[in-house]
């Protein structure tokens, strides 16, 4: 649980009482933790893995592996691998 109080203002902006809002935050702490679960796995994957924008074809993610595969053909490439992403 999560708590969030927030103070509540008369009309000559004097604090005249506090509201506290409760939330349940095991949903939320439990997507977290699988989100970075997976990304631990794609960072730290040995096959290359990247990610690009279906319309603009532009690179959104590169893992490490694919930047050092990368790095390989870099003089074949038509840009740097570091301005890559």
């Amino acid at each position: 649980m999560a708590a969030t109080i927030n103070s509540t203002k008369d009309a000559n902006g004097m604090i005249s009482g506090y509201v506290v809002n409760w939330e349940n935050v095991t949903k939320i702490k439990s997507t977290k933790r699988a989100m970075d679960q997976v990304n631990s796995m794609m960072e730290n994957a040995p096959v290359n893995v990247l990610f690009a924008d279906k319309d603009s074809f532009e690179i959104t993610y590169a893992n490490p592996a694919s930047l050092e595969t990368l790095k390989t053909i870099e003089q074949y490439l038509p840009i740097r691998v570091d301005q890559l992403l």
